[in-house]
């Protein structure tokens, strides 16, 4: 088995393309995209200051280590998970820049669930909050989800209060529903009506959004919701 080429641009895109040695954020000598010592088992090459390769060099040196290194540390859990392969893809993009996925699974010990709700969470250089592994941790995350089917119900367009709380009815809630059931947070009726059901999926999608879970849908999940439509 091999990563797909989506997996490979992901990387790309996230990583960059350096093909003289540089410093990362947490002053690692790096070279190509994000190849460092910890890759020696794969590249046989010491990376030290002022090295240069060329791009060809760079394509397969990440290649090499996303099939050869990374993969079988998400694979190790496939028995465990039976994960697809946008899940497979997202996860070596995540090995790739954190080491492994032992971490985020705890071992083999969290669900499914509980994983995709971690992943966000590792946004982290050095102690700091990056912007750029907040983006990629979001990307991956997508690309976690990504076999489910697209939303094309059209977005739910908050009341004037700017949320939708329990007791609301009609249209919007309903496709707020939709929505919910898109996410795999809800699992009842889509009947336009605000209860119990629609109440907790909200809160567990606010505990994803690390905001209040007060159980009211509202301006804070909305815009996190729309980062993952296709």
């Amino acid at each position: 088995m091999r990563v797909s080429n989506k997996c490979i641009e992901m990387v790309k895109d996230f990583e960059g393309l350096y093909l003289e040695t540089y410093k990362d954020a947490v002053n690692v000598n790096t070279i190509g995209y994000g190849i460092t010592n910890a890759d020696k088992d794969i590249t046989g090459t010491t990376i030290k200051k002022g090295m240069k390769i060329d791009k060809p060099t760079a394509d397969q040196w990440l290649e090499d280590c996303l099939n050869y290194k990374y993969l079988p540390k998400v694979m190790k859990y496939q028995k465990r998970y039976g994960f697809n392969t946008s899940q497979i893809d997202a996860l070596v993009s995540f090995a790739y820049n954190i080491g492994s996925i032992d971490s985020l699974t705890d071992n083999g010990r969290r669900s499914i669930r509980e994983i995709e709700a971690k992943i966000p969470e590792y946004n982290k250089a050095g102690g700091k909050t990056l912007k750029g592994l907040v983006r990629r941790r979001l990307a991956e995350l997508h690309m976690f989800n990504s076999s489910i089917k697209s939303f094309d119900e059209g977005w739910p367009v908050l009341p004037k209060r700017g949320y939708f709380q329990k007791g609301d009815k009609g249209k919007q809630v309903e496709q707020l529903q939709k929505l919910l059931s898109w996410l795999d947070l809800y699992e009842g009726k889509i009947d336009g009506l605000y209860g119990e059901k629609t109440e907790e999926a909200v809160r567990k999608l606010q505990g994803r959004v690390r905001t209040t879970r007060n159980g009211k849908f509202g301006n804070k999940c909305l815009p996190w919701c729309k980062k993952f439509r296709k």
